[in-house]
């Protein structure tokens, strides 16, 4: 039976391999364990003498079939001492069950089996990986130890019957001579053979004892345990005859080789970790540090096992006592298993690290070293503060912009909104959360909203549409609305701004220059219109005093359709140009550039104003076309009003219309030679009712409505300057308004 010192070894302690004692009755009750065992499964040993658990229950109910036939089997082979299970698995204490591999000793009293010994090792990351590294197996106690005896006089051995069985031999295979021992010892062990035998001659030890591999008789070798004493002196007091035995130790040997190897596996896992492994002792001293630590820290081993507590000066000021505090702590039997906090490392770069530690402690239960694995989570802790911010920001965005913000579901039911929010709606907190944005559309539409969530939901996000709310009040209110999917995919986030106002500037816009458009219309007519009642008057004529040919007929009629083509046509884009749309369209700039022309074209016929067009490049955007034609009517009136009042006749008045792409940029000028602005005049340009105008002239909401729709609606940039320039051999200054498009904004 293994002794309680054996199974206090170290190696059963906290290592990879633990041991069971079961007695050999029904259910295999244990009758000890090492304590590792609680490594493996996460009971204790007490649970298992204890009888609250007995080994059978804890098989896999797949497994335990096999496991129950492989002991029945080697029970009814009387020449087996040990046998192996295949690898099968062992419920833990979270339920979950772990892989093992099993050798077990039979152990025999007065030729009754009375117990099992299993060597349980912890297979379950091999079986996961499906790996087919294969395991040495664990070292059997020997039942029969091989006896020697050696006079060193005469150099005659005697070798048991076992001795010789050991290695393979029968009983006459195997003379009685020294030779037949050293020629079969390894030739790498032989020198160490000599030199533990000389030094126990010499009484530098108590007694001979030496590992080395012997050669079996199918020529592979077998580690055995070499073991001997004096028996007998000569007369000089000189050793004569040594009795000893060997003991084979192959398996014990393997097992070695397997717990270092793991112990290289491990060590290999701590040195090549993305994380700092370190290992403190009772005394405060930092044993070991990895790899990746001593990277970081800029510190070797030497330098941070040289002292007490010399990591600590790893530590900012403020926190050092309370990390000295956790050691402290773990002397008393209490371990904070994790916590947070900053290193700091030889050159000053500072990094946050989540730890977490594990308390080893000595058999008489007091610590021996704290084992702390520290990951990286300054990247994780600056988002953290990041998002923060973020939250914050948006918090103070949310509350405080004057541009009402919701956040809505899938069905447009409202879920949170800001105060200028209601302040838009008239509602209440608690009405508000009670309806849909859908619903608080007008009836025409409402069709039109629904198909806009879908476009949302499917698409991420819809930007610049306008919406008409009517208010708990009955008040019609013009919304221009940005929809964007929200990251979770269900709730959707509106920013709506009241441009309830801009729609009134827009109208009184159209208003103020409707007279004028009226009379551009009849002066547009006047000259077809004649030359229709020319044709017609000369088929009439012909047909009193000369009938005509088919083919002047045809030839006056032609004219009349032209004509009557150019009507229609004008008609039309006055009326595209005066109706109101809500959606945005995909336009040519040159068309939307040809329609403000056409409207203006014959005011500035009448009052002698040339117009410069030098369009070299187009582009085609997605906006709001009759509000740019509605900004080319305003900036191109204020250049007309500029002209006909600065300007005489005879000097030139002149309108140039260039285009070009700068970069990722798209840019429309206008430029007049109507002599500029004053610069403080420059400054208010765009500002709602500012004008230099006299009151029956202007209303000062043009350039305003300008600057709104380009920068709000369109995302754009407008901007107005002085400028001089030369045209036929001439010198000119005027004012130039520049529209700047982004080509990501383009089609």
């Amino acid at each position: 039976m293994l002794s309680k010192k054996f199974l206090n070894l170290n190696l059963f302690k906290s290592g990879p391999i633990a041991i069971f004692i079961w007695e050999n009755k029904k259910k295999w009750p244990v009758h000890t364990a090492s304590e590792n065992i609680k490594n493996i499964l996460g009971f204790n040993v007490d649970d298992f003498t204890s009888g609250k658990i007995v080994y059978e229950e804890l098989i896999h109910p797949e497994d335990l079939e096999t496991v129950k036939n492989e002991v029945s089997q080697s029970i009814k082979n009387k020449n087996n001492s040990s046998f192996s299970h295949k690898p099968y698995r062992l419920r833990s204490l979270n339920n979950e069950y772990i892989w093992v591999k099993d050798i077990t000793n039979i152990i025999k009293e007065n030729g009754e089996i009375t117990h099992f010994i299993g060597y349980i090792i912890d297979i379950n990351n091999e079986m996961k990986l499906k790996t087919e590294n294969e395991r040495a197996k664990l070292a059997l106690i020997a039942t029969t130890d091989a006896l020697w005896e050696w006079d060193t006089i005469t150099n005659e051995v005697y070798f048991s019957p076992q001795w010789k069985k050991m290695l393979g031999y029968e009983e006459n295979e195997i003379s009685n001579i020294l030779d037949e021992w050293r020629n079969r010892i390894h030739p790498n062990d032989i020198e160490n053979v000599y030199q533990d035998i000389e030094n126990y001659f010499l009484g530098k030890t108590k007694h001979y004892k030496n590992e080395h591999r012997l050669l079996c008789k199918d020529n592979t070798y077998k580690w055995v345990l070499d073991r001997g004493i004096i028996i007998e002196y000569t007369s000089e007091n000189k050793p004569k005859k040594l009795i000893g035995t060997h003991s084979d130790i192959t398996q014990r040997k393997e097992l070695e080789k397997e717990v270092l190897k793991e112990k290289n596996f491990v060590s290999t896992i701590i040195e090549s970790a993305n994380c700092i492994i370190a290992v403190i002792d009772s005394t405060g001293t930092m044993i070991k540090l990895n790899n990746y630590g001593q990277e970081f820290t800029g510190y070797s081993q030497e330098e941070i096992s040289s002292e007490p507590f010399y990591w600590t000066r790893l530590l900012n000021e403020d926190i050092k006592d309370k990390v000295v505090e956790v050691l402290e702590n773990a002397k008393n039997g209490n371990i904070i298993k994790s916590f947070k906090n900053a290193w700091i490392s030889k050159n000053g770069e500072e990094r946050i690290f989540e730890w977490s530690n594990t308390l080893v402690r000595k058999l008489d239960g007091t610590m021996d070293y704290i084992t702390a694995i520290g990951i990286d989570i300054t990247k994780n802790e600056k988002q953290k503060i990041v998002l923060k911010q973020q939250k914050e920001e948006f918090e103070t965005i949310f509350n405080n912009s004057k541009d009402g913000i919701a956040i809505i579901d899938l069905s447009s039911k409202f879920l949170e909104f800001n105060d200028a929010y209601l302040k838009i709606t008239e509602y209440t907190r608690e009405e508000l959360l009670s309806k849909t944005s859908i619903e608080l559309t007008i009836d025409e539409q409402k069709e039109e909203s629904i198909q806009m969530l879908d476009y949302v939901i499917n698409n991420g996000y819809k930007k610049n549409y306008l919406r008409n709310y009517l208010t708990k009040y009955g008040n019609n209110v013009i919304l221009n609305v940005s929809s964007t999917l929200l990251p979770d995919k269900k709730r959707i986030l509106l920013t709506v701004k009241d441009i309830t106002k801009d729609k009134n500037y827009e109208e009184q816009s159209k208003l103020a220059s409707m007279g004028e458009m009226i009379g551009n219309i009849a002066h547009q007519w006047r000259q077809p219109l004649s030359v229709i009642s020319a044709a017609a008057s000369n088929v009439r004529l012909f047909e009193e005093f000369n009938p005509m040919e088919k083919d002047e007929i045809i030839k006056n009629m032609k004219v009349i359709d032209e004509q009557t083509q150019y009507l229609s046509k004008t008609i039309d884009d006055f009326r595209n140009f005066i109706k109101n749309s809500n959606e945005k369209e995909l336009f040519s700039l040159k068309e939307m550039i040809s329609n403000s022309l056409t409207i203006l074209n014959p005011t500035f016929i009448n009052n002698n104003i040339n117009t410069i067009i030098n369009i070299d490049e187009d582009t085609i955007i997605d906006g709001f076309k009759n509000e740019l034609i509605q900004v080319m009517i305003n900036i191109l009136n204020n250049s007309k009003d500029a002209l006909i009042q600065l300007i005489p006749v005879n000097f030139g008045r002149y309108i140039f219309i260039n285009t070009k792409k700068i970069d990722d940029k798209f840019i429309i000028e206008i430029i007049d030679n109507g002599l500029g602005v004053k610069e403080k005049i420059l400054e208010k340009i765009f500002e709602p009712y500012f004008t230099t105008k006299h009151q029956t002239v202007g209303t000062g909401i043009g350039l305003s409505m300008v600057y709104k729709i380009i920068t709000q609606h369109h995302n754009a940039k407008v901007e107005a300057f002085n400028t001089s320039y030369e045209f036929n051999s001439k010198n000119y200054k005027g004012l130039c308004f520049r529209i700047i498009f982004q080509e990501s904004q383009n089609i």
